[in-house]
């Protein structure tokens, strides 16, 4: 009885769940943040997106007037790298536009390996911290003298805290 419980409600709750959850909350578009590729550990080319987030404050000013700095946020497995830009977005949406100083995040998230985009690659706790040392690592190349700031989620909070140790 337990077995026919089993097979009639949870297999389906499951691929429910995991067609709700692990979607690309875009819809597939891309045209608010830019998709790039870094070398995770061992050596795998895993994708990504950047997404550069205003003060209202910077609104009609020149590039070179706005502060930037670089955000890397690690988030869980319930979303993909585009439902993290959005869970950002949103976080940080108020707050910029209560800011007086031009400045902006230029966010950086990634999927982990076996979620979408990056699939093909299995997971493991050992792989996931090591593709989150490998982006910090990246954006910190991109910023030099300038240490990302690291914002996490849920599953994210593991390599974050691996990361800050």
């Amino acid at each position: 009885m337990l077995i026919a419980v089993y097979l009639v409600v949870c297999i389906p709750a499951y691929y429910s769940a995991k067609e709700s959850l692990y979607h690309d909350v875009d819809g597939g578009d891309n045209g608010f943040a830019t998709e790039f590729e870094f070398e995770g550990m061992d050596g795998v080319k895993l994708k990504g997106l950047t997404k550069v987030m205003y003060s209202s404050s910077s609104s009609g000013k020149e590039e070179s007037e706005i502060t930037h700095y670089p955000l890397v946020f690690l988030g869980g497995t319930g979303i993909n790298m585009y439902g993290n830009v959005y869970a950002v977005r949103n976080f940080l949406y108020d707050w910029l536009a209560q800011v007086d100083e031009p400045v902006a995040f230029d966010y950086y998230t990634f999927s982990y390996r076996g979620f979408k985009p990056n699939t093909g690659h299995l997971p493991s706790e050992n792989n996931i911290k090591g593709d989150s040392e490998h982006i910090f690592e990246y954006v910190k190349g991109l910023y030099q003298g300038q240490r990302p700031l690291l914002f996490s989620h849920s599953l994210g909070k593991g390599p974050t805290t691996a990361l800050l140790s």
